[in-house]
C-alpha cells in the first residue's frame, strides 16, 4: 500500500516514478532547486558553449544555438544581464552576481550573452585603462576584466550596412561587426586625403575638416550614427579633397621646376620680369586655382629664355676654345715641343683638346645641364680660356728658352694716332728694358 502511495509536489502536481523512495527524492531535489534558483530555467540549455563560439566568430544571431530566434537583447538571460550592468560593471562582477541564487546560471550563458550584446551594439566595453575594446577583441579569458556599459544609441542591421557603405567613400571595407573598429581607419583615410588637398604657399590651406574633428569626439554607436547622418557631407568633403589633391599632384612638380630654374636666371632680364609674378602666386596661394594654371606659362617662358641664354653661352665657349686652339697649335713654340711636353702642359692647365660641340638643349634636360654648369659659369669659362691658353704658349716658349720672360702689354682705349704713339712709346720702352734681361714672350 505504501509503495503505491501518490507523491504530490507543490500545486498538486504528481511526481511519477517506480519506487516511492525515488519519487520522494526527485520531488524533494527539484523543489529545493526551484526554491533556491527560481531563475535557473531561463538559462537551462546545454548549448551555451556553442553560442559563445558563434559570438566570438562574428555571428549576428549567436543565441540561436540555444533556440532563441529573436533579437539578442530579448532573450531572458540578456534582459537580466542588461539590468545588472546599470551604470557600468565588470564582467567578473556580472558573473559573480548571476552565478548565485536566484539564478545559478553557467558562465557560458553569461559570457555568450555579453559577447552577443557587445557585437550587436547593445553594450560597449572598456579595459582597465579606460580604452574602448573593439568587437572581436574579447574572449572568455579577458572578458572578466572588461567593464561593460549600456549604449544609448543602437543601430539596426540596415543602419550598420549603411555605415559600411559610407566607409566605402574612402575605400575602407568592413565586415559585419567591424563597424566600430573600422571607423577610426575611415576617419584616418579622410584626414589623410584632406591633408593632401593643400599645404604651404603657394598651395592653399587644406580644405576644412571641422566635421572630422566632431566625429572623432564621438565613439561607439553614437559615432557610427553620426557618420551615417553625415554621409552626404563626407562624400562632398572626399570629392573636394580628391580634386585638389589631384590638381596638386599635377601642378606642384612644375612649380618646383619653375623655382629651380628661376634661381639659375638670377642676373638675367627674365628673372626681373618673372619674379614679381611668382611672388604673387605665392602670396595669393593660387597654385591650385580651379580654372587657371598660373605657373605653367611662366615656366614655359623661363625655359625658352634660359635655353636661348645657355645655348648662346655654350656657343661662346666653343668659339673661344676653337680660336685659342688654332692659335696655340699654329705657334712655333708649341709645334717645337714633343708630344709628351704638350700633354704635360695641357693637363697642367686643364686645356680642352677640342672645342665642345654645341647641340640644341632638350627642354627636359635643361635643369640638369644648368646644374652641371650655369650660364654664368659658361661665361666665366669663355673669359678664362685666353688666359689659360696664353699660359700654355708661355710654358712652351719657356721650355724651349728657359730664360724667356712672359710679358703682357697693357690694355686701353686708343682714340687717335697721338694716343697710339704715346701707348707704343710706353710699351716699347717696357719691351726694350725687358730685353736687357733676355728673350720675352708677349701675351
Amino acid at each position: 500500500m505504501i509503495a503505491n502511495a501518490l507523491v504530490l509536489k507543490g500545486g498538486g502536481i504528481e511526481e511519477y516514478g517506480i519506487k516511492l523512495s525515488e519519487k520522494l527524492q526527485s520531488a524533494a531535489s527539484e523543489a529545493a532547486l526551484a526554491r533556491l534558483f527560481p531563475e535557473f530555467h531561463k538559462a537551462d540549455h546545454g548549448s551555451w558553449g556553442t553560442a559563445v563560439k558563434r559570438a566570438k566568430d562574428g555571428s549576428d544571431s549567436p543565441l540561436s544555438a540555444v533556440g532563441h530566434q529573436g533579437s539578442n537583447d530579448s532573450h531572458p538571460v540578456a534582459r537580466v544581464v542588461i539590468g545588472a550592468i546599470g551604470g557600468g560593471k565588470e564582467g567578473s562582477a556580472i558573473r559573480a552576481d548571476l552565478r548565485v541564487a536566484p539564478y545559478g546560471w553557467p558562465q557560458d550563458a553569461m559570457d555568450a550573452v555579453l559577447l552577443a550584446l557587445l557585437r550587436d551594439g547593445t553594450l560597449s566595453a572598456k579595459d582597465s585603462q579606460n580604452n574602448a575594446i573593439g568587437v572581436g577583441q574579447l574572449d572568455q579569458q579577458s572578458l572578466g576584466k572588461a567593464r561593460f556599459y549600456l549604449q544609448e544609441v543602437r543601430l539596426t542591421v540596415k543602419e550598420k550596412m549603411g555605415v559600411r557603405g559610407v566607409f566605402g567613400i574612402a575605400g575602407v571595407t568592413a565586415q559585419s561587426g567591424q563597424e566600430e573598429a573600422k571607423a577610426v581607419e575611415f576617419l584616418d583615410a579622410l584626414e589623410h586625403k584632406v591633408l593632401q588637398s593643400g599645404g604651404d604657399a603657394p598651395l592653399p590651406p587644406p580644405v576644412s575638416a571641422t566635421l572630422l574633428k566632431e566625429l572623432r569626439q564621438k565613439s561607439g554607436p553614437e559615432q557610427l550614427m553620426a557618420i551615417l547622418d553625415a554621409k552626404e557631407l563626407l562624400q562632398e568633403l572626399w570629392d573636394q579633397a580628391c580634386s585638389l589633391a589631384a590638381l596638386k599632384e599635377k601642378r606642384l612638380p612644375g612649380w618646383e621646376r619653375l623655382q629651380a630654374l628661376l634661381h639659375h636666371a638670377k642676373g638675367l632680364p627674365v628673372h626681373q620680369e618673372l619674379e614679381p609674378q611668382v611672388e604673387a602666386i605665392c602670396s595669393q596661394r593660387s597654385l591650385l586655382d580651379p580654372t587657371t594654371d598660373f605657373g605653367a606659362p611662366l615656366l614655359q617662358q623661363l625655359e625658352q629664355q634660359l635655353t636661348a641664354e645657355l645655348e648662346q653661352a655654350l656657343q661662346q665657349v666653343s668659339q673661344v676654345v676653337s680660336a685659342e686652339l688654332q692659335q696655340l697649335q699654329a705657334s712655333a713654340e708649341w709645334q717645337s715641343l714633343s708630344d709628351a711636353e704638350r700633354n704635360r702642359v695641357s693637363k697642367g692647365l686643364q686645356l680642352p683638346t677640342k672645342a665642345p660641340p654645341v647641340v640644341p638643349i632638350e627642354r627636359i634636360k635643361l635643369l640638369e645641364v644648368l646644374q652641371q654648369r650655369s650660364i654664368t659659369g659658361c661665361k666665366e669659362l669663355a673669359e678664362s680660356m685666353p688666359t689659360r691658353f696664353g699660359k700654355a704658349r708661355s710654358a712652351a716658349a719657356k721650355a724651349l728658352e728657359p730664360n724667356i720672360q712672359p710679358l703682357k702689354l697693357s690694355s686701353g682705349v686708343l682714340k687717335d694716332e697721338a694716343a697710339l704713339d704715346a701707348w707704343w712709346a710706353a710699351e716699347r720702352q717696357k719691351l726694350a728694358a725687358a730685353l736687357q734681361n733676355g728673350p720675352i714672350q708677349i701675351n
